[in-house]
């Protein structure tokens, strides 16, 4: 029926308001439950990645160990891509909120020590947080892992950049901060901050496959003999001095 039959027949034009359920905000109980099985659709949805590899997660896959439809998962993710931004979004937002809290932490037992030696500190703690995460949340951390090493584009440029905006530059960017920090105490010399956040991520990101051969190494080739050099030698390069980098190895030791 067309708007001027609806008029003629009722005296009113047609109403533009949606009928109760349609197109309303969702309400606080729906939210929370559609949050909750999205949730609980992405914690089954790593297992797979951890399980059998970027490879093996599917849709009719995922659907199967939910005992759920295909169509019941694409209500929540319209696609295979989107739940793979999911993934990342949920791995790297664990990461972040574990390295701002092993910072905050270590700022708060060092409170009292030099202003170079915790301004490096800092930095340490930071540059070590990504391979602590691997043994303390080692799913997420092996999803994580599988974005940076994969061979192939597993998200579009468009998604990629998306999520790299919202997640991953906030950790690049406070590592960054920690260094300009470190360079306004004196601890580094002037550089640039954006350039050394990559390098630092590449050092440990590359350390963290040589631990997965500690169970084959000689102890001094082990993570734990690996990383204080890897760290020390990096800021060394950064311009910090021998003896701030040596009191600032102490601090965490202790």
């Amino acid at each position: 029926m067309k708007v001027n039959d609806i008029r003629k027949s009722t005296g009113k034009p047609p109403s533009t308001t949606p009928p109760p359920d349609q197109g309303a905000p969702p309400t606080d109980k729906r939210r929370a439950r559609h949050d909750k099985k999205r949730q609980a659709y992405l914690d089954e949805a790593m297992g797979l990645v951890v399980q059998d590899g970027m490879e093996g997660l599917t849709i009719a896959r995922l659907a199967a160990r939910m005992n759920a439809s295909v169509g019941a998962v694409y209500r929540y993710f319209p696609s295979k891509e989107a739940l793979l931004v999911g993934l990342q979004e949920m791995a790297i937002a664990d990461f972040h909120d574990f390295m701002q809290a092993r910072i905050a932490a270590a700022s708060s037992r060092l409170a009292s020590s030099s202003e170079n030696a915790l301004a490096l500190a800092r930095v340490m703690v930071a540059f070590g947080a990504y391979l602590e995460h691997a043994e303390r949340s080692p799913r997420a951390h092996r999803l994580v892992d599988a974005f940076l090493s994969f061979p192939e584009a597993i998200l579009s440029d468009d998604e990629a950049r998306s999520v790299g905006e919202r997640l991953l530059a906030p950790i690049l960017g406070a590592f960054a901060d920690l260094l300009g920090e470190a360079v306004a105490a004196g601890a580094l010399e002037p550089g640039d901050d954006a350039q050394r956040t990559r390098l630092a991520w590449a050092y440990v990101h590359g350390l963290d496959h040589f631990r997965k051969l500690d169970r084959l190494n000689p102890e001094p080739l082990r993570l734990k003999a690996l990383l204080p050099l890897a760290r020390t030698g990096l800021l060394r390069g950064f311009g910090a001095r021998v003896d701030e980098l040596a009191e600032a190895e102490r601090l965490l030791d202790g």
